[in-house]
């Protein structure tokens, strides 16, 4: 579930390459959690989370999560705004000149309100929080595709600036003649369980 029907279509992509056809794709928002969706023995999120009303997301998924099923929220340290790499920066340096108010590069998003403590306080058991440690290649495709999924940096964003920004990441990319680029990441898993006296 997406409420952006581009982001679906990627997925839809993406299943297509890997075979998958037991996927049924939606568009939604948080808004549109609730019971009417049936039930669930795991609910997955991204950063998305961030983005939601916390508190009625979480209400929600306890009603339509199963007892003794899960949720479980996925991050990832943002390559845009924390990398050291030095395509990190030029990427960076190219969408300022396009854009402003873009986050700064000061390291990773902090929350006042940590996730794992906030899904114990709404009744989830188990709480674990898990860090991956892992480096990433990414192509020029890959880059620019994430680029514009950015919610600060998305097509609405950027406007009619679009295909030049693509162009001048493209670009600047290219001059540092290099067939890949490593992204240094540390992904975080936080799960909880519904308790089965629920």
């Amino acid at each position: 579930m997406d409420p952006n029907e581009s982001m679906l279509d990627e997925g839809r992509k993406k299943a297509n390459n890997s075979s998958r056809s037991n996927i049924e794709w939606r568009i939604g928002s948080d808004r549109d959690v609730s019971d009417r969706l049936g039930t669930f023995q795991l609910v997955t999120m991204g950063r998305s989370f961030h983005w939601m009303d916390q508190k009625q997301t979480l209400e929600s998924l306890l009603k339509i999560i199963r007892p003794g099923g899960g949720v479980a929220i996925f991050g990832n340290r943002e390559w845009f705004t924390r990398g050291t790499k030095n395509w990190q920066r030029e990427v960076y340096s190219v969408t300022t000149d396009y854009l402003s108010n873009l986050p700064d590069r000061t390291g990773p998003v902090e929350y006042d309100d940590p996730w794992h403590k906030k899904i114990a306080k709404f009744g989830f058991r188990d709480v674990e929080e898990l860090s991956i440690y892992l480096n990433r290649e990414w192509t020029v495709d890959e880059i620019v595709g994430y680029l514009f999924s950015l919610s600060y940096c998305s097509p609405e964003k950027v406007g009619d600036q679009r295909e030049e920004l693509e162009k001048s990441v493209r670009n600047r990319l290219a001059n540092l003649d290099q067939d890949s680029f490593v992204q240094e990441d540390i992904v975080t898993i936080i799960s909880g369980c519904r308790p089965t006296d629920n």
